[in-house]
């Protein structure tokens, strides 16, 4: 397996599209979006690996306000992110960096999977229902909820301004007032699904420092149901992984999980 990248612009947001350099497109494929943490790198990683080798085309965003998309980076500018991703799997046309002209799209997909490590758990819950044709979406040691009761150990502002701090460049981050009370613990969950899918998959590392595991395994589905009515819903707990997403991807009951949702073999 060889992994080709393609780069992608659709209006200011840059989308990284990774495939089998030998991929057949006369075939339909499965899209994978691989939401990335925060803060992360924006190459491709384990994630990226795997889904290639299972033949999926996977499509990772840089969010606005982050890496080479412009705008801020905020929930604002994460919905925006999400829309102009959806338009660029389903859409037959996007603007081809460097050529800058229209390109059609050699992919025809079928399903598409939602996949988030860290604070990209944030991000599925609540933008999951702007990507169409959504089939299943897993949870890699994520961050779904700065609230206490949700097993969380990071305070939101604190690793907000640390990341403004360290970061400024890589990270243009839209006001913290601008974040509607998520950083905080304070955004409203929704009294009922904001949408469904066939699966839902969470996965911890059972010595992830980031999180009580203990709160998260009681609390974590329940929220998670709040938001997404799913046919399957699983939580499973890796024995000897942190919160890295190496650690997570050299079990190999992760290994299972992911590739019974996302394989088309």
């Amino acid at each position: 397996m060889q992994i080709k990248k393609q780069r992608l612009y659709i209006q200011d947001v840059a989308v990284d599209v990774f495939h089998d350099r030998n991929c057949d497109f006369n075939l339909e494929k499965t899209a994978v979006i691989n939401l990335c943490g925060f803060p992360d790198f924006a190459g491709p990683n384990e994630m990226t690996t795997l889904q290639v080798s299972l033949g999926n085309i996977v499509f990772q965003p840089h969010m606005k306000g982050t890496f080479d998309s412009g705008g801020l980076f905020g929930p604002n500018g994460i919905k925006e992110t999400m829309i102009y991703l959806n338009t660029i799997i389903w859409a037959s046309k996007a603007s081809s960096f460097p050529l800058g002209e229209p390109e059609l799209m050699p992919w025809r997909i079928k399903k598409v999977i939602l996949v988030g490590h860290s604070f990209g758990g944030i991000i599925e819950l609540r933008y999951f229902n702007l990507i169409e044709r959504l089939n299943s979406i897993i949870f890699m040691s994520p961050a779904v909820h700065y609230a206490d009761k949700y097993g969380c150990d990071e305070n939101g502002p604190d690793h907000y301004a640390e990341v403004d701090r360290k970061y400024p460049f890589t990270y243009r981050l839209d006001s913290i007032n601008n974040w509607g009370g998520i950083l905080e613990g304070k955004d409203a969950i929704p009294n009922k699904p904001i949408g469904s899918v066939k699966n839902v998959a969470v996965i911890y590392g059972k010595t992830d420092r980031y999180f009580d595991i203990g709160l998260a395994k009681k609390e974590v589905p329940n929220l998670i149901k709040k938001y997404i009515k799913a046919d399957s819903y699983s939580f499973d707990i890796i024995g000897k992984a942190g919160h890295p997403l190496a650690e997570t991807l050299h079990d190999s009951k992760a290994i299972n999980i992911i590739k019974r949702i996302c394989s088309d073999k």
